[in-house]
């Protein structure tokens, strides 16, 4: 009987090759409970800015500037974009909170319905130009606009509006 108790202990007794290998597969199974997070933060991104033309991030006091053309559209066509607004760019987030606002210019003549996803509400005033609008700070933040151009004359030349992003603190 103390032979199978004294085989038992020895069975019982780790090695380092044991040790190694648990330690190996923890490694392993926190470096794929990571790749999920991550995943997870990468899909809910993409799930953020799908469906835009473009994406503006306002992390400065800068004025950006996107030329639509318009150039060879009839009259009364109308001429759809959808643009992302963020805080962001790559993983760098703002940490102080900025404001911005639109200004929509061109020598064509045209009407211009800008508006934030989920409301139907026109935000563009007098002289075509918003009022400020904000957005968080420390935290990723995305504001869906959408843009619509309706030609009241052909544009034969080269022509296009100018959307103007004023970003300021």
């Amino acid at each position: 009987m103390s032979k199978i108790k004294k085989r038992i202990k020895e069975k019982k007794k780790k090695t380092i090759s044991d040790y190694v290998l648990l330690s190996i597969f923890i490694l392993l199974l926190i470096f794929v409970i990571y790749l999920l997070f991550r995943l997870n933060s990468a899909k809910k991104e993409y799930n953020l800015t799908k469906g835009a033309d473009f994406t503006i991030p306002v992390i400065e006091e800068k004025l950006n500037t996107v030329s639509v053309n318009i150039s060879n559209k009839k009259k009364d066509e109308i001429v759809d974009y959808v643009f992302n607004i963020t805080n962001y760019r790559e993983s760098d987030i703002n940490k102080d909170k900025y404001k911005y606002r639109f200004y929509v210019n061109s020598e064509a003549k045209a009407e211009y319905t800008m508006t934030l996803k989920g409301d139907n509400k026109n935000i563009l005033g007098n002289n075509n130009v918003t009022e400020y609008y904000s957005l968080l700070s420390k935290k990723k933040d995305v504001k869906t606009y959408h843009l619509k151009i309706k030609l009241k004359e052909d544009q034969k030349k080269e022509s296009v509006v100018n959307l103007y992003i004023e970003g300021k603190k």
